[in-house]
């Protein structure tokens, strides 16, 4: 039965037939398949010989949220069991994704908020943030904002702060505006260099889609990804202590 709603929710996913209800519903579930499956692949890695499939897959799966496990795993293998293009390749993405694992201080940048001035990440060093990355016509963006609106109004006076990037364009800024006023979501910061996809922060910080998370500590510290509703209090629970 399970099998077959799944069928039936990736078959709508790939004709772009999805209501916004069956998105949300879904994302989650999507999300911890694919922890699952990188679970799974770990876990062959660290208990079978480390051959040529082992490398490859350590290819495909490398990120932010797995690199360190990945680099003490890809340093074990004998340097004549891969090529050297490949190497290249990994070794590139390791030396990426370290400076957006947890533990690792977050990039700094700065980008214009809604009336024009410059805001730096690096000005709210001592509070505890929340990196949002959205976009106006991101679904399931918008039906987190109510769910961060309630964490807001929790936190906001215990040294917490949302700072909300957009990946708008610059011909859609009436309708980011818009965004901001309808989600009721102005008590926060909302940045943005109304460049798309195509702003040097998608990279910086390896978005790969929307919605898109970060956490950070007093520090700056990276100390969570994508944490969703009673995760995400869990942990801001935590560093309030």
């Amino acid at each position: 039965m399970a099998a077959q709603r799944d069928k039936e929710y990736f078959d709508k996913m790939v004709k772009g037939i999805l209501t916004d209800d069956e998105a949300l519903e879904h994302q989650e579930q999507f999300q911890n398949f694919i922890k699952k499956h990188e679970a799974f692949d770990i876990n062959f890695l660290e208990n079978n010989d480390l051959t040529q499939f082992s490398v490859d897959l350590i290819d495909r799966y490398l990120n932010q949220y797995n690199v360190i496990k990945f680099k003490k795993l890809y340093e074990i293998i004998p340097d004549n069991s891969i090529d050297t293009d490949q190497d290249s390749r990994i070794k590139s993405k390791i030396s990426r994704f370290e400076k957006l694992a947890y533990g690792a201080i977050a990039p700094n940048f700065t980008l214009l908020d809604t009336l024009g001035r410059e805001v730096s990440l690096e000005q709210f060093r001592g509070k505890i943030i929340l990196l949002e990355f959205w976009a106006s016509w991101c679904i399931p963006c918008r039906k987190e904002n109510p769910i961060y609106l309630d964490i807001y109004k929790k936190y906001k006076g215990k040294n917490f702060e949302i700072l909300a990037i957009s990946f708008n364009k610059d011909n859609e800024k009436a309708e980011w505006l818009k965004a901001i006023r309808d989600d009721k979501t102005q008590e926060w910061v909302h940045l943005s260099d109304l460049k798309g996809y195509q702003s040097p922060i998608y990279k910086l910080y390896e978005i790969g889609g929307l919605p898109h998370s970060y956490l950070l500590d007093a520090n700056g510290v990276i100390v969570g990804h994508n944490l969703k509703g009673k995760d995400l209090e869990d942990k801001l629970m935590l560093l309030q202590n």
